[in-house]
């Protein structure tokens, strides 16, 4: 598939998938070397999803993934500042 339809796909996935599917989607990619997707997730989710999901989600990246960075990527995100950050 290529990067915008696989980017396009996780987009999407962003507004339906709950918390403990984003962090295995975000696990499975960083486990399959797509570290760059894996980031853009996170990034994508941390800024589309509301609060509470994002905070679940992160919990749910360091247990049982055991990946606490892409958990401070996905809470970055959410902090991020401007049109698409809300500030947990």
């Amino acid at each position: 598939m290529p990067p915008q339809d696989t980017l396009d796909v996780l987009n999407a996935g962003a507004d339906v998938l709950g918390p403990p599917e984003v962090a295995t989607v975000v696990a499975s990619l960083q486990h399959q070397r797509e570290n760059a997707l894996a980031d853009d997730f996170a990034q994508i989710c941390g800024r589309e999803q509301d609060s509470l999901r994002v905070i679940h989600a992160a919990r749910d990246l360091i247990d049982p993934h055991g990946m606490p960075n892409l958990a401070a990527r996905l809470l970055t995100a959410a902090l991020s500042p401007g049109p698409a950050g809300k500030g947990i």
